[in-house]
């Protein structure tokens, strides 16, 4: 291609660039910069294949009723805030939910988070990879580990799952 030729496209780029950024102009929502940076502050997490994954996402029940409809911890569908009795109970709430994990990461003989963490991820001693997350109206354990020959002909037995680790006495005694 010429010189004339490479700089007709690239100004063509640049017009058509303008042109399509009048035309998908949208506005942004106010709340984009605190979501964009709740979201790269807990990164995705990687999973070798093939793998059995349970996850478990708790809310305490007293705030099950008063949070149909809720898209996200701070606003409703409709953009009303968060009843100020969830935030106002939240760190009664987080105590327990931190207690509780910390009594899982005992079991499994391996360091906990800090206190005041929202994320955290471990090697629960071989048996498993925990991820836990902590928002304002719940609380999310997500539990992976390779997979045995045989076991994704039946992945969902109970012997296969994940949560086949876990002790059954701290996951009845899941607060939520």
């Amino acid at each position: 291609a010429t010189s004339s030729h490479k700089m007709f496209a690239r100004a063509l780029l640049r017009r058509s660039g303008r042109q399509l950024r009048q035309l998908h102009t949208m506005p942004e929502h106010p709340h984009k910069g605190t979501v964009a940076a709740l979201l790269h502050q807990r990164p995705f997490q990687r999973v070798e294949l093939p793998s059995m994954v349970s996850s478990i996402t708790m809310m305490p029940s007293k705030w099950q009723a008063t949070l149909r409809g809720c898209d996200h911890a701070l606003y409703s569908a409709e953009g009303n805030p968060t009843p100020l009795h969830i935030r106002a109970s939240a760190p009664e709430q987080y105590e327990a939910d931190y207690s509780h994990l910390c009594k899982l990461c005992a079991f499994f003989h391996v360091q906990g988070p800090p206190h005041g963490a929202t994320f955290f991820t471990t090697d629960l001693g071989g048996a498993c990879k925990l991820r836990w997350e902590r928002h304002t109206e719940a609380q999310t354990y997500t539990f992976t580990r390779p997979a045995v020959a045989g076991e994704q002909a039946d992945p969902f037995a109970e012997s296969n799952v994940a949560l086949s680790v876990i002790p059954r006495e701290w996951l009845a005694q899941l607060p939520g």
